[in-house]
């Protein structure tokens, strides 16, 4: 590597590195309420298989008999990384806009001491708990002690739960091929060298991938050159495995994988002296940087978006609608949402700087967010005992 090469890699190190959040990604959030007032005989069961679909959500428009849960959400976060912090924006958001209060202390990536903070807040008495999975064996526990206290428990990807949201993953890669299959046929005469920086070790998201996999295999001119998962999930990854590819086959014009990775192949296409405007590269999770440049028009073309802050946004109004008796979503499934011009970057940061406008608004809040089935503190023996998993947002 050279030394503007390595000063580059520095640079993607200290501003583009993102903890993969195992997403939908491979993050998981929490939401419980708990109170020492609480019934001793909570009713929560012994729970329900997650259903293969739902119907939509009907939110229940009085309130039912009060649980005398304490009005808090304590927020036990797994990182600093954007994605987390995305999640403490909605939090703090919708609990401000409910009147409940939000507690948040950082595990710092430690399973032991995540789980600790949890329990913690489970059993001081906090009104509801929202959390980032780190070992999902070591938490289960914890969950079926919340359920069984009537807390709302809200997770994304995986069960135990009283509410899960998630993200049908093999849309995800599919929406992110189909805007990379667009630009091959209208830009590249329907001739494609293609790289994919994959993460298949993470079983929750291989369907993104394999979706990609499809897409671009029906695409006759696509030449699929590379399919591999970087080292780690960074920038700094993305960079030095489009780099090496980019050795062996200096002529690649597509590369799909994760937004960070696809900051790093940015990177390493600039290095290498190619001309952009043949180059598309895309990603998932939609973070900061990503839509800056897309905003800014360069090679960086799609992100499919997973919404964080209005999903968090979502469940603190629904960990106060189930203090209050009222009946919040089973499912809440994450649309994928294509960021692929400067003007659908700009009207997706504007929602998420209204979060209770777009939450409100259910043409607006339809973008990211479709609620699914139904479940309250009087019905709460209906948890999921594993995983929801939608095929699709549309008709369930």
């Amino acid at each position: 590597m050279d030394n503007s090469s390595a000063h580059r890699a520095g640079e993607l190190s200290k501003t583009g590195k993102r903890v993969l959040w195992a997403s939908l990604t491979a993050a998981i959030l929490v939401t419980a309420a708990c109170s020492t007032g609480a019934p001793s005989d909570s009713g929560s069961g012994v729970g329900i298989s997650a259903p293969s679909a739902l119907p939509p959500f009907v939110s229940s428009a009085d309130e039912r008999q009060p649980t005398n849960l304490p009005r808090s959400i304590g927020f036990p976060q797994s990182t600093t990384n954007e994605y987390d912090n995305d999640i403490a924006t909605g939090l703090r958001a919708g609990a401000a806009d409910t009147g409940m209060e939000l507690q948040a202390a950082v595990s710092d990536g430690d399973p032991q001491r995540h789980t600790q903070i949890t329990d913690q807040f489970r059993t001081s008495g906090v009104g509801s708990i929202v959390t980032s999975v780190l070992d999902p064996a070591a938490q289960e526990p914890g969950l079926l002690a919340a359920i069984e206290q009537g807390m709302a428990v809200q997770t994304v990807v995986m069960g135990p739960s009283t509410s899960t949201a998630n993200a049908p993953q093999y849309e995800i890669g599919k929406a992110l091929a189909l805007a990379a299959r667009d630009f091959i046929e209208t830009s590249l005469n329907g001739e494609a060298t293609v790289a994919i920086l994959n993460i298949d070790s993470v079983e929750s998201v291989r369907p993104r991938y394999q979706a990609i996999r499809d897409v671009l295999g029906d695409i006759p001119g696509a030449n699929i050159v590379g399919d591999v998962e970087p080292a780690t999930q960074d920038s700094q990854a993305g960079y030095e495995t489009t780099s090496t590819l980019l050795q062996k086959d200096p002529q690649i014009d597509v590369v799909l994988g994760e937004d960070y990775f696809g900051v790093g192949a940015l990177a390493a296409m600039q290095a290498s002296g190619r001309d952009l405007s043949k180059v598309f590269i895309g990603g998932t999770n939609a973070s900061n940087e990503p839509r800056d440049n897309i905003a800014k028009g360069t090679a960086y073309r799609a992100v499919v978006s997973t919404s964080p802050a209005i999903m968090a946004y979502s469940m603190a109004r629904h960990a106060a609608d189930w203090v209050d008796g009222k009946a919040i979503p089973q499912g809440m499934c994450i649309v994928p949402l294509v960021l692929d011009s400067p003007a659908a970057v700009s009207a997706f940061e504007n929602d998420m700087n209204d979060l209770k406008g777009t939450y409100e608004n259910p043409e607006r809040l339809s973008k990211y967010l479709t609620f699914l089935g139904s479940i309250s503190y009087q019905t709460r023996d209906q948890w999921f005992t594993d995983t929801w998993t939608p095929t699709t947002c549309g008709d369930q």
